[in-house]
């Protein structure tokens, strides 16, 4: 086809400039499960602590096994149907403590949504950075260097979800064993 096909490496990834699209088109049919699978990134490296999750895990036996459980156990309509009860009284919770925020507050009903930003906020941070370019998801050594920031912008945001997770997280699990749940 009168094309030239280049391999360029940068650090541990492979990269193949094509500009034929008949080649670029047979080559992803073919590549398609390569493609397919996700990147590790530092940010998902950070996010998750370094364990894979269903959401972050590549491709693969681990990805199927995981996407099978959550399909059959946590997404069934049986579970929903079951968890129907405990979301009712969540929403429930939620409401009664803005009503007493609103009722016992000192600024005319306000109630203050600011920590509910900062959460928002650290949620947004996250995402954005989740699959964005840096050096370091292709060069492993440099991430040390934090040469664009993005580390330390999801460590922080990790950690302000952490702060509010947390609390109710371990609030639950003493609840649990207390008995007072089920």
């Amino acid at each position: 086809m009168n094309t030239e096909i280049a391999c360029i490496h940068l650090g541990n990834v492979h990269m193949v400039p094509v500009t034929c699209t008949e080649i670029s088109l047979q080559f992803l049919r073919k590549q398609d499960a390569s493609f397919a699978s996700r990147p590790f990134t530092m940010a998902i490296d950070v996010l998750s602590k370094g364990h894979l999750t269903t959401i972050f895990s590549p491709l693969g036996d681990q990805r199927r096994k995981m996407k099978r459980v959550m399909v059959r156990e946590m997404l069934s309509q049986e579970k929903h149907r079951w968890l129907h009860e405990k979301r009712v009284e969540e929403v429930d919770n939620l409401m009664h403590y803005i009503l007493s925020q609103w009722e016992n507050g000192d600024d005319d009903g306000l109630v203050d949504l600011r920590l509910e930003e900062e959460y928002v906020d650290a949620i947004f941070a996250c995402v954005i950075l989740l699959y964005s370019f840096c050096i370091f998801n292709y060069l492993p050594f440099l991430r040390y260097l934090d040469l664009e920031g993005h580390e330390k912008i999801v460590e922080d945001a990790t950690s302000v979800l952490e702060k509010y997770n947390n609390p109710i997280i371990d609030y639950r699990i003493q609840e649990w064993i207390d008995g007072k749940k089920h």
